[in-house]
């Protein structure tokens, strides 16, 4: 039996992304792993999926902390 890695093992609660990351085969993967995942939905997928706008709003407060260190 192969030994799992420990990033398999654990996991955030939540994966934030943008909507470049709205794919089938990640949100699977992430809900297989139980990582709530928080992507807004493309415009063309048929049925959207809800997400929590609080916690994606924390998102840019990440972006821009990082955009000003690259400053």
């Amino acid at each position: 039996m192969k030994p799992a890695k420990l990033s398999e093992r654990t996991g955030p609660p939540h994966f934030i992304a943008d909507k470049a990351y709205d794919a089938d085969p990640l949100i699977e993967k992430l809900e297989e792993r139980e990582i709530t995942p928080v992507i807004p939905s493309k415009k063309n997928r048929i049925c959207p999926r809800k997400i929590c706008f609080s916690i994606y709003k924390k998102r840019n407060i990440i972006e821009r902390f990082f955009a000003r260190l690259k400053q």
